[in-house]
Parts: structure tokens; C-alpha cells; sequence
């Protein structure tokens, strides 16, 4: 849950959680040797972001393949 405040404890407890996904994200594109890492880490956190909030809304009929094919196509445009 985020609150409109950034100031809000809620609100800094989510943006320290949503951080340290990117930063998961980063060490790992980075242990399998991915170009532009911290790149790669922001587009697949902006997707899964956007699934789970598709997710919620739409509930499960939302389109789990394209998220998966869409993170597989932004991997591999980021492989040597």
C-alpha cells in the first residue's frame, strides 16, 4: 500500500522495499554478466510492476504469457 505523502512512513516503507527489488534484480543481471545491468533491472521491475497491478485489476485472466515472453525479449536484447 502507498499513501500520496512521500513523507508518510508507508509510503517510505514501499519506496525502500520497491529499492531494494531493482537492486535484487541488478545483482543478478549483473551475476549472469547482462549488459547494462541497472538498465535491465528498471525495465524488468516497470513490467512486474505493471503485471501486478494488471493483476489485481483484471484478476486471473490477465495475460501471464506476455509478461513473460515481454521480460524474456528485454533479457535477451541485454545478452552479449
Amino acid at each position: 500500500m502507498e499513501y500520496p505523502f512521500p513523507e508518510h512512513i508507508v509510503n517510505q516503507a514501499a519506496s525502500r522495499h520497491k529499492k531494494s527489488v531493482v537492486s535484487r534484480l541488478a545483482d543478478i543481471c549483473k551475476q549472469y554478466g547482462l549488459n547494462s545491468p541497472d538498465h535491465l533491472a528498471r525495465q524488468l521491475f516497470v513490467l512486474m510492476e505493471g503485471f501486478c497491478i494488471t493483476a489485481r485489476l483484471i484478476g486471473p485472466d490477465s495475460p501471464p504469457a506476455d509478461v513473460v515472453q515481454a521480460a524474456q525479449a528485454l533479457i535477451q536484447s541485454h545478452r552479449n
